[in-house]
């Protein structure tokens, strides 16, 4: 099956802070389906599902290697998937053409920047997984996608945590200054721009004139991604499970759904 070029991490992590990402050649430096994140897919996908069984008409902002766009599909009424990556889109039309043959006239594609996107429809759910931290004006672009929604649609957002438990140890380790610190792999590979807590999260959706309807925390990460990949996968499921019975605000990624008011 299709797979995109890889380059190797060092020379992901080489690249200059300030440098600005270019999206439409991210799927050379970044595959996720390699990555410890496809752990966190799965399980940022299994909290949408708990909050909200079905989708209804579905946008994705930013498919990656299609990890999450194999989950919505069997949720969602319509899916419309948007990425700067031609070579990510590339890989989800061949995968939604082999698995998901009946279900072709119901799932739509566009090459683009999210900033650039502007939709024919309104949605019932739109789904922005790890997208927000990169984005240069958040707040402005959150108001924009609510225009999106339908009357009762939601926006589903996920975001790393800066008070979570692998980024608390790492302080007190010496490794950032400060929780809120962006990493190299946070700047290099995917174009962070910040770090959010919950609070800072809600903040910025309220600024856009957005309501919470549900909020908390995702998966109890105890280690960095190159360690966490030593685990099984019944250490990691027990990881997660764990990840409900505590504070959220320990956790790895950050989840809200919020709606209009």
């Amino acid at each position: 099956s299709y797979r995109p070029k890889r380059v190797s991490p060092d020379k992901n992590l080489s690249m200059k802070k300030k440098t600005a990402i270019d999206f439409s050649s991210y799927a050379g430096r970044y595959d996720n389906t390699k990555d410890f994140d496809h752990y966190l897919l799965q399980f940022k996908f299994e909290k949408l599902k708990e909050l909200r069984s079905k989708l209804g008409d579905t946008l994705e902002l930013g498919c990656a290697m299609g990890l999450m766009t194999e989950l919505l599909i069997p949720l969602s009424k319509t899916l419309d998937i948007v990425d700067a990556s031609e070579e990510y889109i590339n890989h989800v039309r061949q995968m939604v053409q082999e698995r998901f043959s009946k279900r072709l006239k119901d799932i739509r594609y566009t090459t683009l920047l999210f900033q650039r996107y502007r939709p024919d429809r309104k949605y019932d759910t739109i789904v922005l997984s790890g997208v927000l931290p990169a984005l240069p004006k958040p707040v402005a672009f959150l108001k924009m996608i609510s225009e999106w929604l339908k009357s009762k649609g939601v926006i589903y957002i996920t975001s790393h945590n800066a008070y979570s438990l692998h980024r608390r140890v790492g302080k007190r380790m010496g490794l950032i200054k400060d929780v809120h610190t962006l990493s190299a792999r946070d700047t290099a590979l995917f174009g962070h721009r910040k770090v959010y807590d919950l609070d800072t999260l809600i903040a910025d959706v309220q600024r856009a004139g957005l309501v919470v309807k549900k909020q908390g925390g995702i998966f109890l990460k105890p280690f960095p991604n190159s360690q966490m990949e030593g685990l099984t996968d019944s250490m990691i499921r027990a990881f997660y499970m764990v990840g409900n019975e505590v504070d959220p605000h320990l956790l790895a990624e950050l989840y809200v759904i919020v709606g209009l008011p």
